[in-house]
């Protein structure tokens, strides 16, 4: 703003009024008209000014209304389109500051001739080189490898394969990250899909993987040729674990595997495999193997030769009749075996395990489930399935997998002559005990007579399979184990004996733990099993009746018979509960059931509940909407629809997790929706 400017305006002013009084009106409109220029001139520049003071105090939002402003009033200055632009700059709007002085030139909205005009081409240069430079960063070499990593879990084997192509940086930022290229999972769902980006980068990791896992590819004969391709055009050297689950790789490629690991591996799975390759094959070629589980169909031929290696410490084997010979084999040559577990024997065994054990086993099973993936690779149903939800374990698992445990399934025959000796060999190891009783009628009593007297401090798990008739003795069992602290009751038909039991050593002082977790498993498939409703509501009303100081945190009551709903709602009132599992449990009506499960809430009624589950029990939508903890699960409840599910989600506070399985008239997308809206993860099996 020039004070020729403002000469120019009073000059025009007194010749204005002047010309008023002597009436020359022409005079009046063309002094008028040169003023109003000046002071629409006078305005830009105040403007300019006050657009440049605001920036210099950084009060940008100020700056940035008067920019615009500029721009409306005289949107064929360059002047106004600078001021907005460098003002987005410094907020860090490149994109809208790009807009604006692109849409100022393309648009021809300011002519060449303009005095600013040149600094406005320069400036939108300036703003275009900007955007450049922000697209070129390389965020793989800015960014710390532990976040690199922690990027690197969330892609399939095959995106991070393909990201090792992008360029040298990445390639060698993503080999440098430990954890990235260690571990690969290959199965019906995953092995055509990865094995497609090549063998050249197959063979580039095969030097960083750790761990090879190939399941259930006799589903998918086009990912099997796959995977055999594979191993025939690649090497892996440095595998530390290596598992095969239902899939029949032939044998001669199995032990290519073996060879060239020899040296690192550690960990080995054969299960359900229906390949030719034997206990012996492994032992003779894995001189440093740890953990190994061998399941196959034919016998396991083993006689001590070649020794069992001394760093086997975990054994699981599964075959065809183990004899007695084959199992003295196996423990007089395993020094270091701490787990043992034997698949298809008879009781008789037992003393063979007394005779011959190790001191260092504390781990001994036989005739367990057999190998199931999920319970050793924890990522392989997020893997393979696409599951968002983790799998809930029961208090039972760990004690089941691997801790210091006796356990006897499905063994004829078996009796407290047999079982005691052993529990006496390591009764100072021993804190989980799993025993089924086989023999029915009068005959029970006979047999195991000598138990009564069995239990010990030590002993904080116990898993029974008792009859009617031998029920008194196992409960003398529980008497008998004072530390008790998680109790599995399979195809049971418990009375007030085993109640009351279970009661006396939760009320003793002298023991500051307690029961912590309570099961009773039913026949999915058969018959249901009958258990005394009135002693299991007086067992719930008494851990209810301690209020802060009860230890119960988990119950599941599946597939058993006789259960009302008022007991269900004695055991809502157990404060200290935080995972409940119905399965088939009850014969109420829908209306009756209902009323029973609403407690069941993370609320006042049960505050520390994180899990529940509900499986093929009559409950409808009603039942359901006002259930809420962190992690629900609902699986065969014909009765639910869509709306009931969506009304859970709509009332819940807490949920993070939902599982839906075979509810029929429950769909999918509805509640996929909702659950990403409200960022619940779901996993939704048909």
């Amino acid at each position: 703003m020039s004070q020729e400017s403002l000469n120019i305006l009073s000059t025009s002013v007194h010749k204005v009024n002047a010309a008023l009084q002597k009436q020359n009106f022409d005079i009046v409109i063309e002094q008028t008209t040169k003023g109003l220029n000046q002071l629409h001139q006078i305005h830009f520049h105040l403007l300019s000014a006050r657009i440049i003071a605001y920036e210099q105090k950084n009060e940008l939002d100020q700056a940035y209304n008067d920019s615009i402003v500029m721009t409306n009033e005289f949107p064929n200055s360059a002047l106004g389109y600078i001021h907005t632009t460098n003002i987005l700059m410094k907020r860090r709007k490149s994109e809208q500051a790009f807009t604006t002085c692109n849409n100022a030139l393309q648009q021809e909205l300011v002519a060449p001739s303009d005095p600013n005009y040149e600094d406005l081409v320069q400036l939108y240069r300036s703003v275009i080189d900007r955007r450049k430079q922000k697209e070129k960063i390389d965020f793989m070499k800015i960014l710390p490898k532990e976040i690199v990593s922690i990027i690197l879990e969330y892609l399939r084997m095959r995106d991070r394969l393909i990201c090792l192509n992008v360029s040298q940086c990445w390639r060698q930022t993503i080999l440098d990250c430990p954890n990235a290229l260690c571990s690969w999972i290959l199965g019906p769902f995953s092995a055509q899909r990865d094995l497609r980006v090549g063998y050249e980068n197959i063979q580039l990791i095969s030097e960083y993987l750790r761990e090879l896992h190939i399941f259930s590819l006799e589903s998918d004969q086009q990912a099997f040729k796959a995977v055999v391709n594979m191993l025939d055009n690649v090497k892996f050297h440095h595998l530390r674990t290596f598992s095969l689950y239902a899939s029949s790789i032939d044998r001669v490629r199995l032990w290519k595997i073996l060879d060239n690991s020899k040296y690192t591996l550690e960990e080995l799975y054969f299960t359900f495999a229906s390949t030719r390759i034997s206990f012996v094959d492994i032992l003779s070629r894995c001189k440093n193997i740890k953990n190994l589980t061998f399941d196959t169909t034919r016998p396991l031929g083993y006689s001590n030769n070649p020794p069992l290696p001394l760093s086997l410490t975990h054994l699981k084997i599964h075959a065809e009749q183990i004899g007695k010979m084959e199992l003295q084999a196996v423990l007089e040559t395993g020094e270091n075996l701490q787990e043992l577990t034997i698949g298809y024997c008879h009781a008789g065994l037992l003393m063979t395990f007394t005779k011959w054990g190790s001191k260092s086993l504390y781990h001994v099973v036989l005739n367990p489930d057999r190998f199931d993936p999920a319970d050793t690779i924890i990522e392989y149903q997020t893997t393979l399935k696409g599951q968002e939800v983790k799998k809930v374990n029961s208090m039972t698992k760990k004690y089941i997998t691997s801790g210091k445990m006796i356990g006897v399934y499905d063994c004829d025959d078996v009796t407290a002559q047999l079982l005691l000796p052993l529990l006496k060999k390591y009764e100072n190891t021993t804190e989980a005990l799993s025993v089924a009783v086989s023999q029915e009628g009068d005959e029970g009593p006979l047999y195991w007579r000598e138990f009564t007297g069995y239990g010990t401090p030590l002993i904080k798990f116990l898993k029974l399979g008792i009859t009617d008739k031998t029920e008194p003795i196992f409960a003398s069992v529980i008497r008998n184990c004072p530390a008790l602290e998680v109790i599995e009751f399979c195809e049971s038909r418990l009375t007030d004996i085993t109640f009351d039991a279970l009661q006396s050593i939760s009320s003793r002082e002298e023991w500051t733990g307690g029961l912590r977790c309570f099961v009773i498993r039913g026949d999915e498939d058969g018959p249901k099993t009958r258990v005394s409703d009135k002693g299991l509501r007086s067992f719930f009303e008494f851990y209810a009746s301690l209020g802060k100081k009860s230890t119960l945190e988990e119950v599941r009551l599946e597939f058993i018979f006789g259960i009302q709903a008022f007991t269900l709602r004695a055991l809502s009132q157990i404060k200290s509960l935080k995972h409940i599992n119905l399965a088939g449990t009850l014969e109420e009506n829908e209306l009756v059931m209902d009323t029973a499960i609403r407690p069941f809430s993370n609320s006042s009624s049960l505050p520390l509940l994180e899990y529940v589950s509900f499986d093929q029990i009559p409950i409808t939508d009603e039942g359901i909407e006002q259930i809420d903890c962190k992690h629900i699960k609902l699986h065969g409840l014909d009765d639910i629809t869509t709306a009931g599910v969506e009304a859970m989600i709509d009332n819940s506070n807490v949920l993070k997790y939902l599982e839906v399985t075979g509810c029929q008239d429950v769909e999918y997308e509805p509640v996929l929706n909702l659950t990403k809206i409200s960022g619940i993860k779901l996993s939704f099996t048909v």
